[in-house]
């Protein structure tokens, strides 16, 4: 049973994704249920409606788009949204050198020989956001200097592992 529904309305799925709270217009209206679904009433016909959410709520290793959607329904008509939450796969690499020093701020690092590359920040940490074990890091510091570091797998049981310090072997 629902009442019923006189007016525009709108359905939001957030794939599997439970109480995720939907904002239209600036106001919250409704949250995903246990499968991830939510009914929006009382749209606007005619009007743009600004369909936005929020992800304070969801685990840490879930990104979401959360920019806003603008729908300009029909009356009395329903209108479907569909977002996609993806899983983070990412890693914060700690890395020290042979010496036992941290890998110098505003290194370079490339990962299984990819494109993508990341820099260190202080006390030898990078954030990879999608890193694929196992993991071959290459680490050029601004000295020109390499090294490498492989990565079997993540450690058990956490969304965002923190791996390390592990030691960079030079490389030629």
């Amino acid at each position: 049973m629902s009442p019923w529904l006189n007016d525009s309305f709108g359905v939001i799925e957030v794939a599997n994704e439970k109480n995720v709270p939907v904002y239209v217009n600036n106001q919250i209206l409704a949250k995903t249920g246990s499968r991830g679904l939510a009914l929006v009433p009382w749209l606007i016909p005619y009007n743009e409606n600004s369909i936005h959410l929020d992800d304070s709520g969801l685990p840490i290793d879930v990104n979401l788009d959360l920019a806003d959607r603008t729908i300009v329904p029909m009356p009395r008509s329903g209108v479907f949204l569909r977002y996609k939450p993806t899983s983070i796969g990412g890693a914060t690499v700690i890395l020290v050198t042979a010496s036992g020093e941290y890998v110098p701020q505003g290194a370079t690092v490339t990962l299984n020989g990819k494109q993508g590359q990341y820099q260190v920040a202080l006390r030898g940490e990078v954030f990879i956001p999608d890193i694929e074990y196992p993991a071959v890091v290459r680490v050029m510091d601004l000295a020109g200097q390499k090294c490498a570091v492989r990565i079997e797998r993540p450690p058990e049981n956490t969304p965002v592992p923190k791996i390390g310090p592990l030691m960079c072997r030079a490389e030629k």
